[in-house]
């Protein structure tokens, strides 16, 4: 009779990878956390019942009942081990319930070593044997099966409350004890004679499989699903069943004739061809199972190659924090930047700013800040929160700090922007919608959308510093331009006062004091009167020629309630002083039109760069009228601006009688460097073809937009949207 069957062969594959397992864990956490002891003791206590239970063939005997108590020792702990283990899992203290446990177990083994009220005797059956239950047995059946419940009860109960990372691991250990215990319960069927398939004969074979899996979500941090690893472990089931059990159930046939070396031979094939039919089941399994996972995936990198053609740094961020909230459910997301002037790291975009309060600034010197900049790979919550139950002892550890950030900011992860071994910003990422733990495919996707998103940052920066340049750039290159035009009238203000002054003192000096009569006096004083306002005329002029001067200087981009009426007149004032007969081929100066009504509201407008672009368009239309007069021959060159509210517009429109636009140019005068003009010297924005890039550029930065139309050889017209309810940010 063969002894090795499905009994005593399950039974030693148990006994053999719990041990192993229960020390890998043991060493693993070297004695230092309890929960790693707990599950020692639980696998070494399922390892020693397997173990005696490989005994029991089927004429076993054992007339002391050695082996039956042996055996029930592992088994009585069992569910004691499994309740601490629990609760340990679970963080909880409650010594109530675990201390009545191990009282109680230790109760029934004092029953199976020392009386025959626990078990009597040995059963033998055509397969196996078993120990024979006695009057105290059912009792101890009882207490097992409401230990095993209320564990389970336990983890579901957890599973319901808990978040990201931990409620996967709960996952992992809630069904994979079920299906362990499930496969178990053989052991107490047979004790009365129960044999329902599959459970018998199969059952134990369940057992190194939860053990597996219980231990894979102990010692990792970062979790696949708990349908890909039941899937992994199914498939690996249904596959590896066949090549082991096969060679083992023909063996008997075969191991008397001369062919006793075909069972070897046989699962060596079956093993080979196992591999090959496992993970081809495995993979295709996993792409069903991760079709939206794997789609997000691909989502977020479509999106990354986007990002590199953002411009604006505002715009960019907002943009991260959508797609990711969007493509992976998540609940939040905010993204912190370095502030280059003080090293600091500022809040800079939020999903849901209004349901949420975050921290606007993040110090240089935050221990947060410096395990991102120092360690450059992404945080994953649920390993700060372990690694700082393992400082627990030194309360000072930087890890408790960092664990207290990441609570404060409501981060499951946080993913860095690195370029050139610099930390950029940092992404924060809230839990999923669906509670479930980010698994290492998304945490991997993320981290090269982080790259992406760090050169597209610098991209944005350097984009933004050049505008800023080219904007200063431009101011300074129009004072250059104004000065000789500033200075002519300055001169003429000073020439008009000094021929006014001194006109009046001719007149004041042939005057006879003494013999003065009164119809002189009656004379002089309204000539007086009059020539001193011509001076307060003149001066008042002078003003307005600094104040121009002033307003074009200005050079910080801070947005204020202003009068665009103002804004406008000051720009045409500006053109007046620079169009001159002097600059124009001494042709006229085109006359300038401004028509607006008086009811217009203040719009949050930066002053400066709003005037640039006004003065920009009439300084092309003047160009255009030089140009058209010398093709066709001198006209009467017309500017025209008007002001209107439509909707919740104010509309600029500024039109001119000039040469017009080509119209294979139309669609590209908002073109970077495009440019119709001979030299690069024209332009108010002094570098060929980035006047009008420029000016569409500040417009959107009002949230404007700007259009233009032109019928060539005629007219052209631009028109200007500026919001009245726009808010800077």
């Amino acid at each position: 009779m063969s002894y090795f069957n499905h009994f005593t062969f399950s039974s030693l594959i148990t006994a053999i990878t719990t041990f192993v397992l229960g020390l890998f864990v043991l060493f693993k956490g070297r004695w230092r956390r309890s929960l790693y002891v707990i599950f020692a003791l639980y696998s070494f206590s399922i390892a020693w019942w397997s173990f005696c239970a490989t005994k029991f063939t089927p004429d076993f005997q054992d007339s002391y009942l050695i082996w039956g108590r042996l055996l029930h020792l592992g088994a009585i702990l069992i569910p004691a081990f499994f309740i601490h283990f629990v609760f340990e899992f679970l963080e909880e203290k409650n010594k109530k319930i675990i201390l009545p446990c191990y009282l109680t177990a230790g109760i029934f083994l004092g029953f199976n070593f020392f009386t025959r009220l626990f078990i009597k005797g040995i059963t033998n059956k055509a397969s196996y044997s078993y120990p024979t239950p006695s009057i105290i047995y059912p009792f101890y059946f009882a207490f097992f099966v409401v230990c095993v419940i209320f564990g389970l009860y336990k983890l579901f109960k957890a599973s319901l409350i808990m978040t990201g990372f931990k409620r996967n691991q709960i996952k992992y250990l809630l069904w994979s004890s079920l299906i362990g215990y499930i496969g178990g319960f053989k052991n107490f069927m047979i004790l009365v004679g129960l044999e329902i398939f599959p459970i018998y004969p199969y059952g134990t074979y369940a057992i190194p499989i939860y053990v597996l899996v219980v231990t894979y979500a102990i010692l990792k941090y970062r979790l696949m699903d708990i349908t890909i690893a039941l899937t992994r472990a199914g498939i690996f089931v249904l596959v590896y069943i066949p090549v082991v059990f096969l060679p083992f159930w023909i063996a008997p046939k075969f191991i008397h004739t001369k062919l006793y070396w075909f069972p070897t031979l046989l699962m060596g094939i079956l093993a080979t061809l196992g591999i090959f039919i496992y993970n081809k089941l495995r993979r295709q399994a996993e792409s069903l199972i991760r079709a939206e996972e794997l789609y997000s995936h691909q989502l977020l990198k479509k999106a990354a190659e986007g990002m590199i053609r953002y411009r604006s740094l505002k715009e960019l961020l907002n943009l991260i924090v959508h797609i990711v909230c969007k493509i992976l459910k998540i609940e939040n997301a905010i993204t912190f930047l370095l502030d280059e002037n003080t090293g600091d790291f500022n809040l800079s975009a939020v999903r849901f700013k209004s349901q949420y309060y975050y921290l606007e600034k993040l110090n240089r010197d935050d221990a947060l800040v410096k395990r991102l900049s120092l360690l450059k790979q992404p945080l994953v919550y649920e390993e700060v929160r372990l690694k700082a139950q393992e400082e627990k002892d030194n309360p000072k550890a930087p890890i408790h700090e960092i664990e207290s950030q990441m609570l404060k900011l409501k981060a499951s992860l946080i993913v860095p922007a690195i370029s050139k071994e610099k930390l950029l910003g940092f992404l924060v990422l809230s839990e999923k919608k669906s509670k479930r733990a980010y698994s290492a495919e998304d945490i991997s996707t993320l981290w090269a959308l982080s790259y992406q998103a760090a050169l597209a940052i610098e991209n944005a920066l350097l984009y933004q510093k050049e505008k800023l340049f080219l904007a200063e750039q431009s101011r300074r290159q129009a004072l250059a331009d104004m000065a000789p035009g500033a200075a002519h009238q300055f001169d003429n203000r000073l020439f008009a006062i000094s021929s006014i002054a001194d006109s009046l003192l001719a007149i004041l000096e042939e005057i006879d004091l003494e013999n003065i009569s009164l119809e002189k006096i009656k004379e002089l004083i309204p000539l007086t009167i009059k020539k001193l306002k011509q001076i307060v005329d003149e001066t008042i002029k002078g003003g307005q020629i600094t104040e121009a001067i002033l307003q074009k200087a200005k050079v910080k981009m801070e947005f204020s309630p202003t009068d665009i009426v103002k804004v406008i007149e000051n720009t045409i004032s500006l053109a007046k002083l620079r169009r001159t007969p002097q600059t124009l081929d001494n042709l006229p100066p085109p006359e300038i039109i401004f028509n607006h009504p008086k009811d217009l509201p203040l719009l949050m407008l930066c002053e400066g760069p709003i005037q640039d672009c006004i003065e920009n368009i009439i300084d092309n239309a003047c160009d255009a009228y030089v140009i058209k007069t010398k093709r066709f021959g001198e006209y009467r060159g017309i500017i025209t601006i008007t002001l209107s509210k439509k909707d919740n517009y104010v509309i600029i429109e500024i039109y001119d009688n000039g040469i017009g636009i080509a119209p294979e140019n139309l669609n590209k005068i908002f073109t970077p460097y495009f440019t119709t003009k001979a030299s690069s010297e024209k332009g108010v924005y002094g570098k060929a073809g980035l006047g009008m890039w420029v000016v569409r550029d500040f417009i959107e930065r009002h949230k404007g937009q700007i259009t233009v139309e032109s019928e060539y050889t005629k007219w052209t017209k631009f028109t200007i949207k500026l919001p009245i309810d726009f808010k800077s940010e």
